[in-house]
């Protein structure tokens, strides 16, 4: 604790050029690259870190050589994740097989806590479980103030910048309309368990996909002897069932089921999954799935925080030099040109599963014509 406190006080005292909220993928990565461009740069998460997350444990191929690009190939290879191979997609008693032009397989826990440690080796200053919450923006000041709490102790943090990257599920935002998440009236709600070992039927390499009347249900092996099951599920089969039982009864609509272990396993959730905000205020940048989101498929959730989280780097060490207002329409509109076109493309996806007849037909078609499933792949990953 005497330690805690000294590194606390050190924080607190300090003159950060840039404050990250969240180690998640874009948290992390953001961090990283604002380290090795010499930016004095303090990553805060509410975690504890080993953490598990709510993630289907998928990168897609795009991911993977980004991740390699930015330095990161090293914790690819040293986790052994399974190499994604095809989708096996089940739905009301049909079944399609569509190739996937690479990626991985490997659990959050173990990737972000890889990649987080080598970020703190370039020189990123971390400190978890801190409940950190931005305070409003004081007009003319040149700092923003960030409200921390860890386990007893308050802390206030000055810096000359704030990136948001804390996904889906939390909101240290300040009190601005702008910034608020504006949520789809059908999002779904995530929901995932990790299962170990997992069962023998399902095969490394592989992600099962099974789609139901209330939602589908994703299973893959990640490194080990793992399984991890990852589900986008209606608000309303969740008010009256357990996340297990929803799962169950959409896998047992494809001829599938859960492992008994499932049913009093540790599950986790999200809040709606299909959400959008503004990407930039005063001193403010928000990346990653904290700046949208769309019901994800094969990784291209964990692609687009990696994406983003490179891309505000550039801006962001000139926002820590020398703040320009303009730099919030530039880095909403790269932000928007970045995710909005692959969010298109998930939202169609969504919709298609959502509804019978378009399911049957899109099936029919991508049977008849394998070039099409393989080019929406490539599209999607």
């Amino acid at each position: 604790m005497r330690r805690e406190l000294q590194e606390w006080s050190e924080a607190a005292n300090s003159n950060w050029e840039a404050v990250v909220v969240g180690a998640g993928l874009a948290g992390i990565v953001a961090a990283d690259q604002l380290a090795r461009r010499g930016v004095r740069v303090l990553l805060l998460d509410r975690k504890h870190f080993p953490r598990e997350k709510v993630c289907g444990g998928c990168l897609n191929a795009r991911a993977v050589q980004l991740l390699r690009d930015l330095g990161f190939g090293d914790c690819l290879d040293d986790l052994g994740g399974h190499s994604l191979q095809r989708l096996e997609l089940f739905a009301r008693g049909k079944s399609l097989q569509i190739d996937l032009p690479g990626g991985m397989a490997i659990s959050r826990s173990r990737l972000d806590d890889a990649m987080l440690k080598q970020a703190i080796a370039a020189g990123v200053t971390f400190l978890p479980g801190v409940d950190a919450r931005v305070e409003p923006f004081e007009q003319n000041s040149n700092q923003r103030q960030l409200s921390c709490r860890t386990d007893n102790h308050g802390r206030r943090v000055s810096t000359s910048l704030v990136i948001i990257a804390t996904g889906i599920s939390s909101e240290p935002m300040p009190a601005d309309h702008q910034l608020s998440f504006a949520e789809s009236k059908d999002a779904r709600i995530g929901v995932q368990v990790t299962l170990d070992p997992a069962p023998a039927s399902f095969q490394p390499g592989i992600i099962y996909m099974a789609v139901g009347q209330h939602g589908y249900v994703g299973l893959t092996r990640t490194e080990g002897q793992s399984l991890n099951l990852a589900a986008a599920v209606d608000r309303s089969a969740l008010r009256q069932s357990t996340a297990a039982d929803v799962c169950q009864r959409i896998l047992a609509e494809n001829g599938m089921s859960l492992p008994a272990s499932a049913l009093a396993a540790n599950w986790k959730g999200t809040c709606g999954l299909t959400r959008s905000r503004c990407a930039a205020g005063e001193r403010l940048f928000v990346v990653g799935d904290a700046g949208g989101y769309v019901e994800p498929f094969t990784g291209e959730g964990m692609e687009l925080a990696i994406q983003s989280g490179s891309a505000v780097t550039e801006l962001a060490q000139r926002a820590a030099n020398r703040w320009d207002p303009d730099l919030k329409s530039e880095w909403s509109r790269q932000f928007d040109a970045l995710v909005t076109r692959r969010q298109w493309v998930c939202r169609g996806l969504s919709r298609i599963l959502r509804y019978p007849l378009l399911l049957r037909t899109a099936f029919g078609v991508t049977s008849r014509f394998p070039s099409l499933g393989r080019a929406v792949a490539r599209m999607v990953t």
